[in-house]
């Protein structure tokens, strides 16, 4: 404690009073030397401007020590007694507000000169003032000042603020500090009076100059805050969407019109009533709980969707908000809460619900028609090719042309109804059937496929050219059905003069792959290019034999992964398939399936861009 009064009796030449009451407390003293060191002593701010905006924030303190030992340390600055007066009874009321933000407002933003005497250090005093009482002015006083004060001066206004809350606070603590044991007013104020006995007359009216000034303040205060409940209530009457306030009972205390209209009542009516009454039975407990909740400060805001009884009887699906009200001295006094009628999104939900069931229903009729296609158009079909290959070969050697002719046309048309029932059977399942999905290798699964096909490649003496493919997240069955439809395609609709060629290459972005397979085919009409992917849609009817069926098969299945599939010609002849699959399939559950990624696949193109 010595150290810090000696160093404090240093700095100012003498130990000043307003530390007094903290020499039994060291460490309270040493904090408010800390604060008087940092935010006064050494504030980078001009000290003028200190000492003038200390004794204007010194008038709304009701022991006058502040006022009058700051007002004297004005004068060894420069200040005239006259100007000192000015400044202390020429802001009466509340400051001038309006007129510091348009001289601000005019100011050169960030200029350093700011607290220089003029037009500019007053506005950014009446500013302070302003702010340091936080009336509605203060946001926009604080923007302007913002704009014109450069950064580091803003901060240490704001530390300077704060400082002279706590003196100001500090010294009504202890209204006994006399300024008159104060070397600032001991060596001043005696020739200030002297000069201006009016100041004198200052200090001797000081407490009714300040009950005037604080009157003024409160007033105005009023006015504010009565304004501001007409224009709460005036939101609250005309708002779109329900508005209630609540007792902490639950007893409906103001309703505006466009609840009373939501549910039937007049505004009277429901004043008559409480939340519990009109609201669905499962749903009141949780509401008076969320009201106790509120209540205890355990919750802020509380959100729910429940359900009130209209006055025609009706149930109203609504979204509730509601938050606790306080008053001054931040006792909790009413509920305000908002409803919205949310009733058609609810309904709008269920009949999703009930669509989706329907859906789910028919998309399990169609796999049990499936399985009654395979075994009772399957079975009586094989039995007819079975029985037309035995009579061929129990037919006699004079048996006629027309008659062989006829059995070969029996055998050919089964077996075509025989593929046309297995694709069909295959794009029902590819819509129905439940993805199993994994990281697929696609370079390993084409080498696969490849493997597979050799036979019906080399027979057409096709040649299959394979760049890196990477990895997917996808089902591996259903995704070596859509390559393989693909090259087998590429194959068949080649010219017979022409080696049919299919290239595979891949681009890899960061969340899709796309996958081009490339031919020297007949190509797509141009009206093709998406009709080519609709059931039973053939471009080429007589290059050769199909059903039509492949291309929507393929589409059913990249679409169920989330992705695309599309065809385009090339200029030169042949054709371009491109399917755009996603690395991670939309949904939680895929992803979970998915995850970890594999790590890069080397050689795969990723380009910076992606603008396919």
């Amino acid at each position: 404690m010595t150290e810090v009064k000696a160093e404090i009796e240093e700095r100012f030449g003498f130990f000043p009073p307003f530390f007094a009451p903290a020499l039994d407390r060291p460490a309270v003293l040493e904090n408010l030397w800390q604060q008087t060191l940092r935010s006064y002593v050494g504030n980078r701010l001009p000290p003028l401007l200190l000492e003038r905006a200390f004794a204007v924030l010194s008038r709304y303190c009701d022991v006058p020590y502040c006022v009058v030992c700051h007002s004297c340390a004005l004068r060894p600055m420069g200040m005239s007694t006259q100007q000192i007066l000015q400044l202390l009874d020429g802001p009466r009321g509340l400051p001038g507000a309006d007129e510091a933000v348009a001289v601000l407002s005019a100011a050169p933003a960030g200029t350093p000169q700011w607290a220089q005497p003029g037009p500019v250090a007053d506005a950014a005093l009446r500013a302070v003032v302003s702010m340091f009482l936080r009336d509605s002015d203060r946001s926009r006083l604080a923007a302007a000042l913002r704009r014109v004060l450069p950064a580091a001066d803003v901060d240490e206004l704001v530390l300077f603020l704060g400082y002279v809350t706590t003196c100001l606070e500090w010294v009504e603590a202890h209204p006994e500090l006399s300024y008159e044991a104060d070397l600032r007013a001991i060596t001043h104020l005696g020739p200030m009076l002297a000069e201006d006995p009016a100041l004198g007359d200052f200090f001797a009216d000081y407490t009714h100059r300040r009950t005037v000034t604080l009157t003024g303040r409160e007033a105005a205060l009023t006015a504010q805050a009565e304004e501001a409940e007409q224009r709460f209530f005036l939101i609250f009457e005309h708002a779109p969407i329900g508005m209630v306030i609540v007792d902490l009972q639950g007893r409906f205390v103001r309703v505006n019109r466009a609840l009373a209209d939501m549910l039937g009542y007049e505004p009277t009516e429901l004043q008559a009533m409480t939340f519990a009454e009109i609201s669905h039975p499962d749903d009141v407990d949780t509401g008076s709980q969320a009201i106790q909740d509120l209540i205890a400060g355990r919750i802020e805001v509380f959100q729910q969707e429940k359900r009130y009884r209209c006055a025609r009887g009706l149930w109203m699906w609504a979204r509730v908000s509601a938050a606790l009200l306080h008053t001054a001295d931040g006792s909790p006094v009413h509920v305000i809460t908002q409803i919205e009628d949310v009733t058609e999104r609810h309904e709008h939900a269920e009949q999703l619900a009930a669509a989706n069931a329907e859906l789910r229903r028919s998309n399990q009729d169609l796999e049990e028609f499936a399985a009654i296609v395979a075994h009772d158009l399957n079975g009586p079909l094989t039995g007819i090719l079975g029985h037309a290959a035995l009579l061929a070969e129990e037919l006699p050697g004079d048996t006629p042309a027309s008659t062989r002719d006829l059995l070969t046309r029996i055998t050919t048309v089964g077996g075509a109804m025989a593929v046309l029932i297995n694709d069909l059977l295959a794009y029902a399942r590819a819509g129905t059937e439940t993805l199993q999905m994994q990281w697929v290798d696609v370079d390993a699964l084409i080498g696969e496929l490849l493997r597979d096909l050799k036979p019906h490649l080399d027979a057409a003496h096709a040649e299959v050219r394979v760049a890196p493919l990477g990895s997917v997240c996808a089902h591996p069955t259903q995704l070596r059905q859509v390559l393989a439809n693909l090259i087998t395609n590429a194959v068949k609709y080649t010219a017979t003069d022409v080696t049919p060629i299919v290239e595979i290459t891949a681009v890899e972005y960061d969340d899709d792959i796309i996958f081009t397979f490339a031919d020297n085919g007949l190509g797509i009409p141009p009206d093709d290019t998406e009709t080519i992917f609709h059931m039973f849609h053939r471009a080429h009817h007589d290059a050769a034999p199909g059903t039509g069926v492949g291309l929507a098969i393929c589409q059913r299945i990249i679409e169920r992964h989330g992705g695309t599939i599309w065809a385009e010609a090339r200029p030169n002849g042949g054709s371009l398939f491109k399917i755009r699959l996603p690395r991670y399939p939309t949904g939680a559950a895929h992803r979970t399936e998915c995850s970890p990624p594999p790590p890069a696949v080397r050689g795969i193109s990723r380009p910076p861009n992606p603008l396919v």
